[in-house]
């Protein structure tokens, strides 16, 4: 078994943009399935936080969303408790995201129609029951994942993957790692050291920033000579 610090040190090797957006492309034949994938891409969220998600944590209007607990497996079946770090993180939400969340509402608000209910605030964004008062087990749910995988031809790749992907999609872009933390519910640096050769690359490019800005740096051409009392403070002061 590895050790933590073995396991800090090991380095994130993420999923292209390219595998992710193919992955959720193959799932139009389960829009359920696919929109739950591209909004753990989009938010980086953990698998059981997407199986907790109910619809009174999600607000469209003001695009954002609130992770308040989150759905784990045991020898029972599944159990709903709080999140991962215990805390709560209300993240914001772009507009296709907004977008895919409202046509998956339109879409299960018709299939609850057929069994004579209607989806409330206490019901599960993402469920494999169209009264949608059940969660997705979330060992069913990566099964899925996994077959997703195998059909779409893209090895390799995990559920947890997409939450790897969508940090280094933020580092990449420039967002602080205090920005990625909060975003993502780190409460340590401990997964950062994972993301270094990420940050290290993102330095590199700043530095290249840095140095175009320079030349429109103006600095003076001539050195004022030093007042009296400036060379007297740096006699006695200076040395």
């Amino acid at each position: 078994m590895c050790s933590c610090r073995h396991w800090a040190r090991r380095a994130i090797i993420p999923p292209s943009s390219d595998a992710v957006g193919t992955l959720i492309a193959s799932a139009g034949a389960d829009p359920e399935f696919g929109s739950a994938l591209a909004l753990i891409a989009s938010t980086g969220c953990r698998r059981g936080e997407a199986c907790g998600l109910r619809w009174r944590d999600v607000d469209l209007d003001r695009q954002e969303l609130v992770f308040e607990r989150s759905v784990v497996a045991v020898p029972s079946g599944k159990l709903e408790k709080s999140t991962k770090t215990g805390d709560s993180r209300r993240i914001a939400l772009g507009s296709a995201t907004v977008a895919l969340l409202r046509a998956h509402r339109e879409r299960r608000s018709e299939l609850a129609a057929f069994g004579g209910v209607a989806i409330d605030d206490d019901s599960f964004v993402f469920s494999p029951e169209a009264t949608m008062i059940e969660a997705w087990h979330p060992q069913t749910f990566s099964h899925q994942f996994v077959a997703l995988c195998r059909q779409a031809g893209i090895p390799h790749m995990r559920l947890h993957d997409l939450r790897h992907h969508s940090a280094t999609a933020l580092l990449k872009n420039g967002f602080s790692v205090g920005e990625v933390m909060d975003r993502h519910g780190w409460k340590t640096l401990l997964m950062v050291s994972r993301y270094r050769h990420l940050m290290e690359a993102t330095d590199r490019s700043a530095q290249k920033r840095w140095n175009g800005l320079l030349p429109l740096i103006r600095l003076p051409s001539t050195v004022q000579r030093p007042s009296d009392d400036r060379r007297a403070y740096r006699t006695n002061f200076g040395r």
